[in-house]
């Protein structure tokens, strides 16, 4: 369900790729873009955490969960940086890979986390920002539902959802 949350055609996800000994991560997507693959780094946290501290002081300071999840991200790039061959090499017994082709530091990065009804509009401003400083988009879980209310839309409105760059590969 995922994979057509977040655009739906032309790409896949591998779920929880081991990175070396340290990291995890929940998602790593990979999208066939105009023959070129864009990874994206993704990040779950919990619909329920807060994405900013509750204090009224405080109220556009991220929470603990969001800094975690956008600094997961970030040594998620750290490590690609340092293991760059070892992650775009082929899997298998005879390469000793990971087989993300094309992945590299500048990966996009997603954080899931929380519910848009928790947000200020002063909030949302400092998570656009917060997203754009760390080239990492945030978003809560509505946001992922209302993605696969309009990709279903779009494959219905299209019918058989069939992608032009991926059918070029069939």
């Amino acid at each position: 369900m995922l994979i057509q949350q977040i655009g739906g055609s032309c790409r896949w996800i591998r779920p929880q790729v081991r990175l070396g000994d340290a990291y995890i991560p929940g998602f790593l997507v990979v999208r066939l873009d105009s023959l070129q693959l864009n990874w994206t780094l993704v990040e779950l946290e919990s619909s329920r955490a807060p994405l900013f501290m509750a204090s009224e002081e405080n109220a556009n300071r991220p929470a603990e969960k969001l800094r975690e999840g956008l600094d997961q991200i970030t040594e998620w790039r750290r490590w690609i940086r340092a293991n760059t061959d070892y992650a775009q090499r082929p899997r298998g017994a005879s390469k000793g890979g990971l087989g993300l082709i094309e992945i590299g530091e500048w990966s996009n990065g997603l954080v899931l986390i929380g519910r848009r009804s928790d947000m200020s509009a002063a909030q949302r401003r400092t998570r656009d920002q917060l997203g754009f400083e760390r080239s990492t988009e945030i978003h809560t879980y509505d946001w992922l539902a209302d993605e696969g209310r309009r990709v279903r839309a779009k494959v219905e409105e299209i019918g058989d959802g069939t992608c032009e760059e991926c059918s070029m590969f069939l």
